[in-house]
């Protein structure tokens, strides 16, 4: 397995350089070892043990909100330090919420794997992992390291092969490559017997997108809401992350449309004129070239939004599948719902792409006519121009020659 740590920040690259992951030896009474969500194909115990061993990447006392759903109706614990936390797991260790939600900051710090730092201890932290049995492979997420493989989505069987636990975690795009942005990830397991749902959701502080996602959550699920059966569903916070991380393409996606459009007018302008300055033609060919550069980025961002819908779904049937015949789980046809709202969100997503590859389109026949007809048209009336100042100083050298003669 590949071993990255310690990134190192420049210019408006997140991290630019790795080094391996310094791995301890293996302590099979900490965690992950015997966690139900290890897989042995896939998970090296000793690389997540590092991780968690290397102080730095955690804060000395913990800060984060958990939010709650209890019998419909939704509960904020706010700023919880470790004391708080501690308090927390006593709690649920009697009696489970349908959903908890725990948020998680990260900024930059010295010395940590990924130059990242959790803003919670690395105590907490593991009293955490082991007591709702996460699954290792979202621990580099935690920390920060920037995730371009496929979103996790496992299920997991007890002794008598019974379904026992659902997991979908995934990293979603960063839509403004020109912004340092930490990346935002979320983790979902659902503990089938318990029912209940538990998010890990981890982003830079005061990240907009995420306030946003805590203040729908709030709004969601007010005393006044409670007919709402939303939380029936444990997809329901993955489906609004993921809708609120689609939202953010939207001021990308405009900028980058306008910007064409200015450079489509200023070709069509010299499509007119094909006098125009050669300097002009080469600032707009370096134009259309940045414009393709972004619009390369943005694709690539939606094919990882798209391949999260299409994975999310998928996660989801597994869920319904799982539930079938049981009517809290399926009530008031909520899962129905999320079902259709994941499916509208692929659509969306897969609509954006096609007008990304039509502007980008749109942008090679412009490169097209720049470079190959302006700038040759150019050329050509440039070298005739020459040829016939060479002609007429051709005939300036003959008659010149002529009198010579004559003289």
């Amino acid at each position: 397995m590949a071993t990255p740590t310690s990134a190192v920040a420049t210019k408006l690259r997140l991290a630019s350089a790795y080094q391996p992951v310094e791995k301890t030896e293996l302590n099979p009474l900490e965690y992950p070892c015997g966690v139900l969500a290890v897989i042995p194909a896939l998970h090296d115990i000793q690389y997540y043990q590092g991780l968690l061993a290397n102080a730095h990447n955690f804060s000395s006392n913990s800060q984060c909100d958990i939010f709650e759903i209890r019998e419909g109706q939704g509960k904020w614990q706010r700023s919880l330090d470790d004391v708080g936390i501690e308090g927390y797991l006593l709690r649920c260790s009697k009696t489970l919420p349908t959903l908890q939600a725990i948020f998680v900051t990260l900024k930059k710090h010295p010395a940590t794997s990924f130059g990242l730092q959790l803003s919670m201890s690395r105590h907490a932290l593991n009293s955490v992992l082991s007591q709702f049995k996460m699954s290792p492979q979202f621990v580099a997420h935690l920390l920060g390291e920037p995730d371009y493989w496929a979103p996790g989505d496992f299920a997991h069987c007890g002794k008598s092969q019974d379904l026992k636990q659902i997991e979908f975690f995934c990293q979603h795009p960063r839509w403004n490559i020109h912004q340092k942005q930490i990346p935002w990830s979320i983790y979902m397991a659902y503990d089938i017997p318990q029912g209940c749902a538990t998010y890990f959701v981890v982003s830079e502080e005061n990240y907009a997108s995420n306030e946003t996602v805590k203040e729908r959550l709030s709004e969601t699920f007010k005393p006044e809401m409670s007919e709402s059966l939303s939380a029936n569903d444990p997809f329901m916070l993955h489906v609004m992350v993921a809708h609120e991380s689609l939202i953010q393409s939207k001021s990308v996606t405009t900028d980058l449309r306008y910007k064409l459009y200015d450079q489509l007018d200023k070709v069509d302008e010299y499509a007119a004129a094909p006098s125009a300055h050669r300097r002009n033609l080469e600032t707009l060919t370096t134009s259309l070239h940045i414009i393709s550069q972004n619009a390369d980025s943005l694709i690539a961002s939606a094919d990882m939004a798209a391949t999260i819908a299409d994975l999310m779904s998928s996660a989801h049937d597994r869920f319904v599948t799982a539930h079938r015949g049981d009517p809290n789980a399926l009530s008031s046809n909520k899962s129905i719902e999320i079902s259709d709202s994941i499916r509208y969100l692929l659509n969306s997503i897969r609509a954006e792409k096609r007008w990304l590859l039509s502007y980008k389109n749109r942008k090679d026949i412009a490169m097209n006519l720049v470079v190959f007809n302006l700038v040759t048209q150019q050329d050509s009336q440039t070298n005739l121009a020459i040829a016939l100042d060479t002609k007429r100083d051709s005939k300036s050298m003959n008659v010149i020659a002529a009198l010579t003669m004559c003289g």
